[in-house]
């Protein structure tokens, strides 16, 4: 398995106060233009209102290129109310894959995410499940192993869960 790189979105502050490009924005002069902007507070206040949509919803297309997902809208909505920046969401996933392509025990792992509703408790989170045709017997041992490596590497998650179900990949 090749590990992946998720591309940048160039920034949005850039766009808006690039000169060349305000033509393209608006066609009264830049004064109209601040005095309607969105911007109110700074530049970053856009970004969050209108660009992370966009860049969550770029990054679960890039994301599907390397694991399954379910719930697709559903998983956008949870990470959108999360208050996250974008490289808080994407930096689990990164690393996720990475410790799974580079660990010989599950190279034959396919990962599985979807958001999850826990019944039980009213929590919720985006399941991170890894799956495979046979399972070792220890193969639980290992997700625990993962879990923790995880929860060392970001402490503030406490919205994704890495498990498994002991469903084949096919399921």
């Amino acid at each position: 398995m090749q590990i992946i790189e998720f591309p940048r979105r160039p920034s949005v502050t850039n766009y808006i106060t690039d000169s060349t490009r305000y033509s393209k924005l608006s066609s009264g002069n830049k004064e109209d233009f601040n005095k309607y902007s969105l911007v109110t507070s700074s530049p970053t206040t856009y970004e969050r209102l209108i660009d992370l949509r966009t860049q969550i919803g770029e990054f679960l297309e890039t994301l599907k290129k390397k694991m399954y997902l379910g719930n697709e809208e559903e998983i956008l909505n949870f990470l959108l109310n999360q208050s996250l920046d974008i490289d808080e969401i994407i930096e689990p996933f990164l690393f996720i894959n990475k410790i799974t392509n580079n660990n010989a025990f599950f190279e034959k792992s396919k990962i599985f995410v979807e958001k999850y509703d826990d019944p039980e408790n009213e929590d919720l989170f985006i399941s991170v499940k890894l799956r495979q045709e046979i399972y070792p017997e220890n193969f639980i041992d290992e997700i625990w192993a993962l879990r923790e490596g995880f929860s060392k590497q970001f402490q503030y998650n406490d919205w994704i869960l890495i498990t498994t179900d002991f469903k084949t990949v096919r399921e």
